[in-house]
């Protein structure tokens, strides 16, 4: 028992590190993926949102 104990606290000490490196990874391949250029008016409206979340998020002390 004390052996299936230590695999479990090994297991979730593994998931957070794969976490931090896989998430930012899948979503900054989410949003450079979008295809928004392709809409009407929206040439450098992506960029404009961009800054503007990071300037939000920044605001709210998230990053």
């Amino acid at each position: 028992m004390q052996f299936q104990g230590e695999c479990n606290a090994r297991n979730l000490q593994v998931l957070p590190a794969t976490t931090m490196i896989f998430l930012p990874m899948a979503l900054l391949s989410g949003i450079m993926g979008m295809n928004i250029e392709d809409l009407s008016g929206n040439k450098e409206s992506l960029w404009i949102r961009m800054v503007l979340y990071l300037l939000l998020l920044k605001s709210k002390k998230i990053i």
